[in-house]
Parts: C-alpha cells; sequence; structure tokens
C-alpha cells in the first residue's frame, strides 16, 4: 500500500513539531544561561581542590554567579589553576577573595565562593588569564589545620607525661611523699603549736589596732585643734611675708626702730 503524499506532509509536520516542542523544553529546563556571553575569572589554589570538579557551582556573596569550566594543576608551582565562568556585570573587585567550600560532606561536593570586595577597590578586568581572583584557605580547611595542630600537640603532650611518669620517676615520688607523710607525722605537734603561736600573734596585733584606733578617736578633737592653730599660724605668716614683699621698707623702718630704742634705754 502506496504512503499518500498528504500522510508524508502529516509525519514531517508531526517530526517537527515534535523536535521543536522537545528543543523548547530543554532550553526551558536548562535555560538560557549558555547563552549569554560569559566573562572568564581565573583563580590558583594552594590547598588540594578534591570534590571540586568542572560544572561546580560559583558564588558570589552567597548568589549563583557561575560554574568551573576548567581545572589545571601545575606541578611544577604545585598550585591549582581554576577557570570559571561568570555571569557579565558581577561586581568582582581586585581585593576580592576566592576560597573554596564544602556544599556537602556527605558526597564531599565543593564550590567556589567569591567575596564582594571593599567598596572603594576598582573592577578586577575579566578574560584575561594572568589576571587572577586573590585566593585564602577555607574555613573548613583551616579548620583542619588547626585540628592537625591540637593533635601534634596532643601526642607532645602525652609523650611528655609518659616520659615524667616512669617508673623511675614514680619511684621518686613516692619516695617523696613517705618522707612528707614521716615529718608530718614527727612534727605534728610542733606544727600545730606554731599554728597557735601565730593564732594568738594575730589576737594580739587586732587588739593593739583597736586600742591605736581607740586613742586616735579619744583625741581626734585635740588633733583638731592643733590643726587649726597650725593653719592659723601659716595664714598669718603668709600675710606677713605678703606685706613685706609688697613693702619691703616696713622691714628697713621696723629694724631702725628697734635700734632707737635700744639705744633709749
Amino acid at each position: 500500500m502506496a504512503i499518500r503524499r498528504s500522510d508524508k506532509i502529516k509525519a514531517v509536520f508531526f517530526i517537527f513539531v515534535t523536535t521543536t516542542l522537545f528543543a523548547t523544553l530543554i532550553i526551558t529546563l536548562v535555560g538560557t544561561q549558555w547563552m549569554k556571553k560569559q566573562d572568564k575569572y581565573y583563580v590558583e589554589f594552594d590547598e588540594a581542590v578534591k570534590g571540586l570538579k568542572i560544572g561546580s557551582l560559583v558564588r558570589y556573596h552567597g548568589e549563583e554567579v557561575g560554574k568551573v569550566v576548567d581545572i589545571k594543576f601545575d606541578p611544577t608551582s604545585a598550585r591549582t589553576k581554576i577557570s570559571m565562568d561568570i555571569a557579565p556585570h558581577t561586581m568582582i573587585k581586585e581585593d576580592s577573595i576566592a576560597t573554596i567550600e564544602v556544599d556537602s560532606f556527605i558526597i564531599g561536593s565543593k564550590s567556589i565562593m567569591i567575596t564582594p570586595g571593599s567598596a572603594n577597590s576598582p573592577l578586577l578586568k575579566p578574560n584575561d588569564p594572568n589576571i587572577l581572583i586573590e585566593s585564602a584557605k577555607s574555613s573548613f580547611q583551616k579548620f583542619s589545620s588547626q585540628i592537625v595542630d591540637i593533635s601534634q600537640q596532643a601526642g607532645v603532650l602525652i609523650d611528655n607525661i609518659n616520659s615524667v611518669f616512669t617508673p623511675e620517676n614514680a619511684q621518686s615520688v613516692s619516695s617523696i611523699l613517705c618522707q612528707i607523710d614521716i615529718f608530718m607525722a614527727t612534727n605534728s605537734a610542733l606544727f600545730v603549736k606554731t599554728v597557735d603561736k601565730f593564732r594568738l600573734s594575730l589576737i594580739e596585733l587586732d587588739k593593739t589596732v583597736n586600742a591605736a584606733n581607740n586613742l586616735m578617736r579619744q583625741n581626734q578633737n585635740n588633733i583638731n585643734i592643733t590643726i587649726n592653730n597650725l593653719r592659723i599660724a601659716t595664714d598669718s605668716l603668709n600675710e606677713f611675708l605678703d606685706k613685706i614683699n609688697r613693702q619691703p621698707a616696713l622691714l628697713i623702718r621696723g629694724a631702725k626702730q628697734e635700734k632707737e630704742n635700744w639705744n633709749n634705754e
């Protein structure tokens, strides 16, 4: 049975419509991001990038802005260079910092986090492989390094404890404790007497202090009168000196008058 021309046209039209709908669905699901022009940025890391792969997310201030497109390890510098496609107009500054962050501890996936940088810093030029975003250790990497340091310090501490508590040192400590016990047993009575004497001395000292306080309270009025008299005498002396400074002739006239009185006598 021959296929009619109209049936062929219907079949071709059906295939065309189906293909168009499928392509539209793919574009809708995947998005049109791949059709847009992306800016390329580069960063190098000293730390291991295990868990980071092509297609891993790139986040700017927590927001997804791109993906990792290339990972190359340089054996001469022992650094790994990461190439990233990032949405245009992303405000990456010259002092922005890129770190590798863990997305999931279960599957070990990682992403790159980029900080916004300071407000006054100029924008970093994109699409230049020689211009790199500044990198830093991630918080997880810093924590891991601290754990390693703590483990090493704990190992040293355990070794020191083991070296201190050797059988020889334990025997020496036991001997010292025995000597202390013997000393306390033979001198306990003397120790008690010494403590009692010290307690009596404190009581006597307290009595002396109380007596001194009582004496001060009893003579407070006399002390106040004496202080007032001293203040009056000081004021009078200051007044006399002030007159002498302003009228030195008073001192000369006083001396002459004293001499005349002595001659008359």
